[in-house]
């Protein structure tokens, strides 16, 4: 736990050092797609997907960790549903934002995921990848301090994660219409 922590606290609260993070992320994603092309293991359009694919879950990360500021005390809510419990309590808008933002943060993630691993079980490998990566923001955003672990956020984004994959459904099966 100790050396993550370390690790954002070498750019506590400095934005270019966590670009050059979230650049550096970027480049492997960008590397290993041009590595795996060469080798054959995807085609060509595969490998434009997959590097819109890394793009944009990097994106994620840095709007839910990377980019967001240290605080000092560890923060969890484990109750599920708590973030509409405040919404109806209190009216505040920023709490209905953070919950619509949540669910539509995961549908580009799922879908793109789904078309990318259409070959292979997509709908059963998306939701996966978005529990996954749901999972490693919330522990990442504990463990650096860089947000709150919510049960609700979990929720959330596999709610997202859902509607893309229905989204990914839709489109197949109108393009196989078409066929």
């Amino acid at each position: 736990m100790y050396p993550v922590y370390a690790l954002f606290r070498y750019f506590p609260e400095e934005v270019p050092g966590r670009i050059l993070l979230t650049l550096l992320l970027l480049s492997a994603g960008i590397v290993t797609a041009v590595i795996l092309y060469k080798k054959g293991r995807i085609a060509k359009g595969e490998r434009n997907l997959f590097v819109l694919l890394w793009v944009y879950t990097l994106c994620v990360l840095f709007i839910t960790v990377i980019g967001r500021f240290i605080h000092e005390d560890f923060r969890a809510q484990p109750i599920p549903l708590s973030s509409y419990r405040s919404y109806l309590m209190t009216s505040n808008i920023r709490e209905l934002w953070g919950i619509i933002l949540n669910v539509l943060m995961f549908v580009p993630l799922s879908f793109l995921t789904a078309q990318l691993l259409r070959e292979h079980r997509p709908v059963r490998f998306a939701l996966l990848c978005s529990i996954l990566l749901t999972l490693t923001i919330e522990a990442l955003q504990y463990v650096t301090r860089t947000g709150t672990f919510e049960v609700d956020d979990l929720i959330h984004n596999t709610l997202g994660a859902l509607i893309g994959i229905g989204i990914w459904l839709l489109f197949r099966r109108l393009k196989r219409r078409k066929e």
